[in-house]
């Protein structure tokens, strides 16, 4: 009776190890997503693919899909257990067992908030396999603040600010109107001193280089208060009395903002 007692609970040994052992050759070969770096809005896929599965096994694999992004979570995020979906995300996740050795989740539209770390586990195996890939989705580039038209006295400071979003982040510059290259690189652009030649249309840009150069823009307008400013071709005309001629001053009056232009004599 004992022989055989030892002998069935030998037998269960060695069949309960070949089962583990079995289960525990099993690998997540790669994790792969697709594209790597999706645009906002687009689809995205990733899939998990498996080695050493065995179809057979009594054990099922069971694989387990979860996220950590960047902007939102401190911990990990189960999305997905197997083809089972545990978190939509607003209805934009699904996943699916494609066959033994592959599994994919899909984000159907991807959002800029979904940039981050996702990870494939294999939930019931003795030893922990996982593997994770980083996901970056880009945004183009968009000013969200720019400084409104200002009006200011010729000799006052003056800055002007324009704030961009993106991802990667947009470099920002500033560019006068009619002027071919940039004035300034950064998001705040100041004047010491206004004068009245400062006057005029200033262009932020905000550009981006993923590939292929985005761009958006704004513009703000510039006024200048300044005292007027005449300028005459001459100051003394000289003519012959009692001819009958005309005698023509030409002066060319500056100010703003202008109220009265008169001549006196």
């Amino acid at each position: 009776m004992n022989f055989l007692f030892h002998l069935f609970f030998f037998s269960s040994v060695v069949f309960l190890d070949e089962i583990v052992g079995q289960q525990s050759s099993v690998q997540i070969q790669k994790i792969q997503a697709d594209p790597p770096n999706p645009n906002v809005g687009e689809g995205l896929k990733v899939r998990c693919f498996l080695i050493n599965v065995d179809p057979f096994g009594q054990f099922p694999i069971q694989v387990l899909w979860s996220i950590k992004r960047f902007s939102q979570d401190r911990d990990f995020r189960i999305l997905a257990y197997g083809g089972s979906v545990r978190d939509t995300l607003s209805g934009r996740v699904s996943a699916r067992k494609e066959s033994v050795e592959v599994y994919e989740l899909v984000f159907r539209p991807v959002q800029e908030s979904d940039s981050g770390i996702i990870r494939c586990e294999l939930a019931n195996t003795e030893a922990q396999v996982r593997l994770e890939t980083t996901i970056n989705v880009l945004v183009p580039p968009s000013i969200f603040y720019i400084t409104p038209d200002v009006q200011v006295r010729a000799g006052e400071p003056v800055t002007l600010e324009c704030r961009a979003s993106g991802n990667p982040p947009p470099l920002v510059m500033w560019t006068r109107q009619g002027q071919e290259y940039p004035t300034s690189y950064t998001s705040l652009y100041t004047i010491e001193s206004v004068s009245r030649d400062d006057r005029g249309l200033y262009k932020c840009v905000a550009e981006q280089q993923t590939g292929q150069k985005l761009t958006a823009d704004n513009f703000v307008n510039v006024f200048v208060d300044f005292d007027p400013l005449v300028i005459c071709d001459q100051v003394i005309v000289e003519q012959v009395p009692n001819i009958n001629a005309d005698a023509e001053i030409t002066c060319t009056a500056e100010a703003y903002p202008m109220s009265v232009l008169k001549w006196e004599f």
